[in-house]
């Protein structure tokens, strides 16, 4: 594939699952429309951001132990962060 080729792809996917996700979240936390992401405070909206950062070294981290699981046992080139 081509750079355009994946943003293009790539774009289209997030359209696709981004909107849904963000109604799922709607429904879920905000059904009454009393809440919302307007209505935080920055704080709040800092400590949710951090929040999803933990999860996402968590499934960066499940992500690389899957594929180093299945390389050779040399894992020389394993990047880790400094």
């Amino acid at each position: 594939m081509t750079d355009p080729e994946i943003r293009d792809e790539a774009i289209k996917e997030f359209m696709d699952f981004a909107v849904t996700k963000f109604n799922n979240g709607i429904r879920e936390h905000n059904p009454c429309g009393t809440k919302g992401l307007w209505r935080m405070t920055p704080l709040q909206l800092c400590r949710a951001m951090k929040e999803e950062a933990a999860d996402q070294w968590f499934y960066a981290n499940a992500i690389e132990q899957k594929l180093l699981a299945e390389q050779p046992s040399n894992n020389a080139g394993r990047c880790l962060p400094r």
